[in-house]
């Protein structure tokens, strides 16, 4: 483990600032840190929450526990970690060896203590709850930069043998399995900081080496789109700031807002892919410009979503509005697609009942 750790520095041009910490735990212990971790990020009230707004819009199937359906997931998925509050590095050790995919897993672990300890991760607001798009998008840097500096180190430090052995393991059909029952929406933002994340981080290293990559931290991405696009990161085409603007009094006494979030290109293009399909759905969600989703919960299990939309331009809009109501006819509750042509807004509402969808917009 200490070879690899001073390896790592030269490839990804940081220097080590100090010493970090090693231990190895079996599955047992790393259930026991997911179990932490998965605490730490969220109350039960949250997940609830996001849970809530998750089965009403159609991302996930009646009765989804967000806090299991990710211990599952990461349980079968996590080799290693590096944990920026308690400054140490994790590695699970599944079997009896210490073999190329614990080497290339320290290998990227080891990259996140130099960016923490370079860039200060606590700063890029990665668990910034009411805005999870730019905090996925964050995240993606993060995981690109360790992503592009493991295939860097270990094309110079592993045999042709060794890096079959990773793409073999990479193939494993019970991690296929597990990733095929988790909700869509949870396994492309799995992936993402790591796919997408890696063509990232890939394209400004492309533009200026690893000082390229090193500048996005004082700069970092705001949307997935800048991810999904880097040239718009480039040209810092930002979100359009859109305001969720229905509030509780609105609609009553009584009613509370329970979320409130912005979903962003990735999840809006997982939104549609039920109905329009993954090419047309990405194709649709790429002229996404901004949003801002509000779950306001009232008596009686009454509730409202109310989702304001804003496009790049008129021709965008009204793809989205036409792939919208198409979407929102399918999810069995009361909806409606709001567009005037030739506006680049578009109004998502989703409710338990339809008189809710008239509710008054401030």
């Amino acid at each position: 483990m200490a070879e690899i750790e001073a390896s790592v520095p030269p490839v990804r041009q940081l220097e080590a600032r100090g010493e970090v910490p090693n231990r190895i735990v079996d599955e047992a212990g790393l259930r026991d840190d997911l179990e932490r971790f998965i605490a730490e990020a969220a109350t039960p009230a949250e997940y609830a929450a996001q849970a809530r707004i998750g089965q009403r819009m159609g991302f996930f199937p009646a009765g989804t526990d967000l806090a299991a359906v990710q211990l599952e997931l990461l349980g079968d998925q996590v080799l290693g970690y590096y944990d920026d509050d308690r400054k140490e590095m994790t590695v699970v050790q599944r079997g009896g060896a210490f073999g190329p995919l614990e080497r290339v897993t320290l290998a990227h672990e080891t990259t996140h203590a130099l960016q923490d300890q370079h860039f200060d991760l606590d700063t890029l607001d990665q668990e910034d709850l009411t805005n999870g798009d730019r905090s996925l998008a964050r995240t993606a840097l993060v995981e690109g930069d360790a992503s592009l500096l493991t295939q860097q180190w270990a094309l110079g430090n592993l045999t042709l043998e060794e890096l079959l052995a990773i793409t073999k393991s990479a193939l494993d059909p019970a991690q296929t399995d597990v990733l095929a029952r988790v909700p869509r929406l949870v396994s492309r933002q799995l992936e993402f900081p790591y796919a997408e994340g890696l063509t990232f981080a890939t394209d400004l290293y492309g533009r200026g080496g690893w000082a390229a990559v090193d500048a996005a931290y004082k700069e970092p991405p705001n949307s997935t789109e800048q991810v999904l696009h880097p040239e718009k990161y480039v040209a810092r085409e930002a979100p359009i700031d859109v305001a969720a603007t229905v509030r509780p009094k609105d609609l009553g006494k009584g009613w509370k807002r329970a979320w409130v979030d912005t979903m962003g290109e990735l999840a809006m293009s997982v939104w549609l892919e039920p109905t329009a399909g993954i090419a047309t759905a990405q194709a649709v969600a790429a002229g996404w410009g901004g949003d801002r989703v509000v779950m306001l919960e009232g008596p009686d299990d009454t509730w409202l979503i109310d989702w304001p939309t804003a496009w790049d331009t008129p021709a965008d809009a009204d793809a989205f509005a036409a792939a919208a109501t198409v979407r929102a006819s399918d999810l069995g509750s009361a909806a409606t697609v709001s567009h005037t042509p030739g506006s680049t807004e578009v109004r998502v509402r989703i409710a338990s009942d339809g008189e809710l969808l008239r509710a008054p917009t401030p």
